[in-house]
This record gives structure tokens, sequence and C-alpha cells, in this order.
């Protein structure tokens, strides 16, 4: 901002070199100053535009005829006149600068846009303030960009609030960062409990396996359909199926892992009721003296007993075959009748 404060000085002829010595100077820092692509202004103590530049000019919409000599109130929303209006009485008063801020401008097209502004004085040989000098950036890309941005977070955060599937993230050093309440359920601990500490539902005998499996992740490495034996803030044993994968930051280094988990103990208990009723079924079949089978609807064998393998030889394998794959044709035709009527 000083080099700026020089250079309108120069272009309001304040330079106290020789007048021939100034003119090629005057006409750089003229250009300079109206090609810039950052909107310059410069006000009076009292508000009034004396100065303004061609980037100031596309950004407001209006000409330059059109805005020196009128209040910089014009083009500044309705809500923001008061911070204005106290920082122009804070260079009267006490010779401060105005704060950067970001405020509205008016458009000359009735639209509003976001802007930073940034302010120095030009003070005179005593020291005192004679104008303020003001620099405006567009901020309306940028403030799309954040509006994406934070509708995107929004969306995200309330998958992750929403989802049926426990979720958690940690930093580099295993500090967890994020916990859904489908954590919550799963493990029993609070987000307050858990927020902050290291994985307190890995059960002692585990820790090392937990290691390894996040030196991994952190390697890059996506890890998925892990079982995984963990324990509730209860107490209580559980199995989860879980998926890992490294969290990256803008520079797309990893920066900690999100970790999505399944409480399997349900379906475990589930498919170990069913392999034991399966192996009593098995067993309860074989136990039966006289040949049986079951076939599906297609005519291929999907489970005998034992005295049927001992009548037709136990090299023979049946599963999946029909009685034409294991019998000559003529033989075949005699079983087939005798099966058409039970299998339509």
């Amino acid at each position: 901002m000083n080099r700026v404060l020089r250079a309108i000085g120069v272009l309001l002829g304040r330079d106290r070199r020789a007048p021939g010595e100034r003119e090629g100077e005057l006409d750089l820092v003229r250009e300079a100053f109206d090609q810039t692509s950052v909107g310059f202004t410069l006000v009076s103590l009292e508000g009034d535009y004396l100065v303004v530049n061609r980037a100031f000019c596309e950004m407001s919409g209006y000409s330059k005829d059109e805005l020196v000599g009128e209040s910089c109130r014009r083009l500044t929303h309705p809500d923001d006149r008061s911070a204005d209006d106290a920082a122009l009485s804070g260079v009267r008063d006490r010779g401060a600068p105005p704060p950067v801020t970001e405020k509205r401008l008016l458009r000359r097209d009735g639209k509003e846009i976001w802007v930073r502004r940034n302010s120095g004085l030009m003070r005179d040989a005593s020291g005192a303030p004679r104008f303020v000098i003001c620099a405006f950036f567009d901020l309306s890309e940028q403030r799309a960009r954040d509006r994406a941005l934070q509708s995107t977070n929004r969306f995200l955060t309330a998958i992750i609030e929403t989802s049926p599937v426990a979720i958690y993230a940690t930093d580099l050093d295993g500090m967890i960062t994020l916990w859904n309440p489908a954590a919550e359920r799963t493990f029993g601990y609070t987000r307050r409990e858990a927020l902050g500490r290291r994985a307190p539902f890995v059960p002692p005998d585990k820790k090392e396996e937990a290691r390894q499996l996040r030196e991994r992740a952190l390697a890059g490495e996506v890890l998925t359909n892990l079982e995984l034996i963990r324990q509730r803030a209860d107490g209580t044993m559980i199995v989860i199926n879980g998926s890992a994968a490294p969290l990256r930051d803008d520079e797309n280094k990893i920066a900690g892992l999100l970790v999505m988990c399944l409480d399997a103990t349900e379906a475990k208990r589930a498919e170990a009721a069913f392999k034991e009723q399966l192996h009593f079924t098995r067993a309860l079949i074989d136990a039966i003296p006289n040949p049986v089978y079951f076939k599906d609807l297609e005519g291929r064998f999907r489970v005998y007993n034992r005295a049927w393998h001992e009548l037709w030889g136990e090299e023979r394998d049946w599963v999946g075959k029909t009685v034409y794959d294991m019998f000559e044709r003529e033989v075949a035709e005699i079983h087939g009748a005798r099966d058409r009527p039970l299998l339509e």
C-alpha cells in the first residue's frame, strides 16, 4: 500500500522533482493505475470519490464521470454504511486508517457484489490525513466457491450424521477427530467421550493388529472387508466389518484416516447358527437308512444322503448333475418320468 500511496502522490502532482522529470513518470503511473486489475479509489475525508480507476468502474458498473464527486455511500449497501461512517470518523478524529473489511458494493445495474477493501492514508507534510486510498478486490467468485463448498460440506455432513454405518476419522497421531451417531450406537461411546482420544474400543490383545492396519492405511492403502473384534464401552465384545482409507489435505498429503464400520455381530451369530443347523440336517439325512435325494426344479441333484451315495458308488459326485448326466438315456428316461410329475 505504501508504494500505491507514493504513486498516487505522483499522480496528484505532489512529487517535488522538476516538471520535465515528472512528466514521464506521471504518464507511467497514470497508465499503471488505470490498467491494474485491482479497483483503486482516492476518497476525501468526507467520503467523496476524487479519483477512480478503470477496474473500479468495471467492478461498479459506473463511469468515472458518474463517480468522481459522488459520495461513496452511494455504492455502499445500507447495512454497511454505519461501519464506513465510523471508519471515516476514525480517520478524521484519530488519524487511524480504515480497517481491512469485506463489504457489499451496489452496482449500477442494481446487483450487489462482495468486495474486500484495503485502505491507507495519504498525509500532508505535518502528518495529518488528507485522503484515503482504497483497494478493492472482487470476492464474487470466491464467495460462489465458498457457497458451493459450504453446500457440499452440509450435504456430506448430513450423510455422515444420518448414516446407519459407523463413521469416524483420526489424525496422523490416531486421535479421533470425527465421530458420528452410528459410531456412538455401535461402540457405546458418546461423541464427547470419543473425540480427542485414541480408539478406546480396541481390546488390548488387538492393539498390535490395529497398529499394523493403521500403518497400511497411512501408507496409502485402502483397506476393505476387514473382520475385526472390538469392545463396546460396556465391555461387550462385537464383530465389525470395517473399511479404512487415507484422508488427504489440499496438497494431496495424507493427513489422517477415515474409517467405516458395520456391526456384524448378529450376522456372525446367525451364520454360526445356520451352519450348526446345516450340520444337524446333514447328519439327520445321513441317518436315514433308505436312499434320499433332493433336486431343484431343473432336475439337478442338490443334496443326497449316505445311503444314496453307497447305492451308486462313492466315486460318483451327483451334485449339480441330472439323471441324463449320470445314467444311460434309457434308464435316465425312466427316472425322468418318475420325477416329472413332482417337478411340475
